[in-house]
């Protein structure tokens, strides 16, 4: 009896055992089967690389190529447009700085990145921060705009690269093409301290019009000086630097409106004598020695350079009452 129930808990473990076997053989087969059907992908740290990088440098690049056009604004069209552009040093350092801070924000988070591309790459926006701050001058942005160029290769290079790491976004270059919204809201205050509101361009276009009298010349450019106080103030809230722009735009305008002033007193004190001579044929003693005085002035607004159309009958005024005159006493 004992020998029998020895033999059948024997026999009772035997299949337990067989049965965690079969068991386990089976999970093994699953397990196997299932690693075989989801093999994990292998890591591309090259391609993760690039792909970081363009999240760093994106938003600075479409900063700097905002600010790109500042640093070498274009003199306006037209044979009587302003040449004495002191506020375009002014907004090339304006902008200057803000390409250093857009490099800057760059360069910081490329920098805190340990791969190699990240690393490469925060150089030319080193380069970048150094060049373009505060600008002494027009030298300073020449070096501004050449280590620009030298940041815009190297992001063309870095493009090339992440292509072929399998990257399929686009890396940002120096470009109007690669402008951002939150770019536009960045350059716009100082675009707006440069002026080019309505009434400036209308007084501009004056001054090439012919057929613009010399009073709409003097009222235009009081007009267009009035818009650039009106700027001024509005930038007052926006911050300084920007403010000093504006300030420093107002006070070209100024210049223009006094030469434009000149012009016209001298037009309309040759005019006057002119037509004072005309009529009685011969002046006082006294008035006389103010013609000789008018045609000083009328010289002097002919070698400055006549600021519009609309005074351009000045030389014939002077040759006709101070040249003329002058051969005829001979």
């Amino acid at each position: 009896m004992l020998a029998f129930l020895t033999l059948k808990r024997a026999r009772f473990t035997s299949g337990r055992m067989q049965l965690g076997a079969s068991l386990w053989g089976f999970g093994s087969v699953m397990i196997l089967l299932a690693c075989g059907k989801s093999e994990p992908t292998a890591a591309n740290p090259e391609k993760e690389a690039y792909e970081k990088a363009i999240t760093h440098v994106k938003a600075p690049v479409a900063i700097i190529s905002a600010f790109l056009t500042h640093l070498e604004p274009k003199s306006l069209p037209g044979k009587y447009a302003p040449t004495r552009r002191p506020d375009f040093d002014r907004s090339a350092t304006f902008a200057g700085n803000g390409m250093r801070h857009a490099a800057n924000a760059a360069r910081q988070k490329l920098q805190a990145e340990s791969a190699q591309v990240s690393v490469a790459l925060a150089e030319p926006f080193v380069a970048v921060a150094r060049a373009c701050a505060d600008l002494p001058g027009s030298e300073g942005a020449t070096l501004c705009k050449a280590a620009v160029l030298a940041l815009d290769a190297a992001l063309q290079d870095a493009a090339g690269k992440a292509t072929a790491a399998g990257v399929t976004d686009r890396f940002p270059r120096v470009s109007e093409e690669f402008l951002s919204e939150v770019a536009k809201k960045e350059v716009a205050p100082l675009v707006q301290a440069m002026g080019g509101g309505k009434v400036e361009l209308e007084f501009y276009a004056k001054l090439e019009n012919s057929a613009a009298t010399a009073q709409n010349i003097v009222d235009g450019c009081q007009a267009a000086e009035d818009e650039a106080t009106a700027n001024i103030k509005a930038l007052e809230k926006v911050g300084e630097e920007v403010r000093k722009v504006a300030a420093v735009h107002r006070e070209m305008l100024k210049a223009v409106c006094a030469r434009v002033g000149r012009a016209d007193k001298a037009r309309a004190a040759l005019e006057s004598c002119l037509q004072e001579k005309e009529k009685k044929k011969v002046l006082s003693k006294d008035r006389e020695e103010d013609c000789r005085l008018v045609c000083t002035g009328g010289k002097a607004a002919i070698d400055e350079g006549l600021p519009a159309a609309a005074f351009t009958k000045i030389p014939d005024f002077y040759k006709e009452l101070c040249e003329k005159d002058a051969a005829d006493k001979k």
